[in-house]
């Protein structure tokens, strides 16, 4: 049960991770076309 609920937590920071990273490059890409 604790590997399960670690492998879990472990997909969510991925999740959240990757989540970051696609508004920071849209962000990014709205900077870029303020310019």
């Amino acid at each position: 049960m604790e590997i399960v609920l670690g492998v879990s937590a472990f997909g969510l920071y991925i999740s959240f991770l990757i989540f970051l990273y696609w508004m920071a490059l849209d962000f990014l890409a709205w900077l870029y076309k303020k310019i």
